[in-house]
């Protein structure tokens, strides 16, 4: 499958665990792209019904096809997730080096649930080799920061290579048209799930 690893990542945010899940080869060209691969996952692992900021509520990190080609602005990454605003399906396009890193993990989506009992920074390290290594860590020092200011900590602690994905202070406090960021090293690129 061209473009495709035939994977995704489903992580859960309270115990930190991860499993890879098959991505069949029917549904990787029903469901094409981002946002159709990040919406079937949703549909997937959400239940019906779920409340957008509850537990059971699914957002994914899904990538297109063709990240990591040499295609002007290919790299692309939709995030879907369940709208805390509407209710509904919702997602959100960018295009930066994230995808290129969520890419070299091996996988085609990245979906985490599930709930953290404190500030937790979610580590996925693909290493470009076999399964990827998750790993969760406390950030209560983060707590509070913007998404610019909590990247830069969080590069200046873990590695300017790393690629980042932050809340800010409207997302901790579960404001329901709150955005995720992710800084580029020009400029930034913003990520609204409303």
């Amino acid at each position: 499958m061209f473009g495709y690893h035939g994977r995704y990542l489903m992580v859960d945010a309270g115990s930190g665990l991860a499993a890879l899940q098959p991505l069949d080869e029917a549904v990787l060209r029903r469901f094409l792209g981002g946002v159709g691969l990040g919406t079937w996952v949703v549909a997937r692992e959400a239940p019906a019904g779920a409340d957008p900021l509850g537990i059971d509520a699914t957002l994914v990190f899904a990538l297109s096809p063709l990240v990591g080609t040499p295609l002007t602005t290919s790299a692309k990454f939709a995030v879907v997730a369940l709208s805390p605003l509407t209710g509904r399906l919702c997602d959100a396009l960018s295009s930066s080096h994230f995808a290129l890193a969520a890419k070299r993990a091996g996988v085609d989506a990245i979906a985490i649930n599930g709930a953290c009992g404190e500030p937790s920074v979610l580590l996925v390290d693909g290493q470009g080799r076999g399964e990827p290594l998750v790993s969760k860590r406390p950030a209560g020092e983060l707590w509070g920061l913007s998404a610019s200011e909590a990247e830069a900590r969080l590069r200046s602690a873990i590695g300017p290579k790393w690629q980042v994905a932050a809340i800010g202070p409207a997302g901790e406090r579960l404001i329901p048209f709150a955005t995720i960021s992710h800084v580029r090293e020009k400029g930034s690129s913003l990520i609204s799930t409303v």
